[in-house]
């Protein structure tokens, strides 16, 4: 397979004819990004708007299913807060990890790349493994034949 372009104007390299297309450039890329941050803090999904929807458990009213009613919106409320936030920095985060691939970690200033390391501290102190919620039913995989 040769490298270079072809006659029809498309590049072909040890990955395949096409892989190096005129796509857009990371800079772009970055700039999609912080666009896509831009909106999410502009949205209701924002972690600011989030935080404003807050109901008072009172308002559900006293019956006893209300009071579990309120402490579920609350579980809800607070996850989706915490997930929007973890977008944000996500995002974020990507944006400027294009802009160090763009650039070389050497030609990017030295605050992207402090923001850049507390997003990962940020983001593995917030991480919480999911819930094992699938559990093996008892007697499954120890029949007559033996477990496989």
């Amino acid at each position: 397979m040769s490298s270079g372009a072809s006659g029809d104007g498309s590049q072909s390299t040890p990955f395949g004819k096409n892989f190096a297309k005129a796509a857009e450039t990371l800079g772009n890329f970055k700039g999609r990004l912080d666009e896509i941050l831009s909106n999410l803090e502009k949205s209701p999904a924002s972690q600011k708007a989030m935080g404003d929807l807050k109901i008072d458990a009172a308002t559900y009213g006293s019956l006893p299913s209300a009071a579990h009613v309120a402490e579920a919106y609350d579980k809800v409320h607070s996850r989706l807060t915490e997930m929007s936030k973890s977008l944000g920095m996500l995002i974020e985060g990507m944006g400027i990890s294009a802009m160090i691939a763009d650039r070389g970690y050497d030609h990017v200033d030295a605050k992207y790349a402090e923001r850049l390391r507390a997003i990962q501290k940020q983001l593995k102190s917030d991480y919480r493994p999911p819930a094992d919620t699938h559990q093996t039913p008892p007697g499954v995989g120890q029949g007559k034949h033996g477990a496989t």
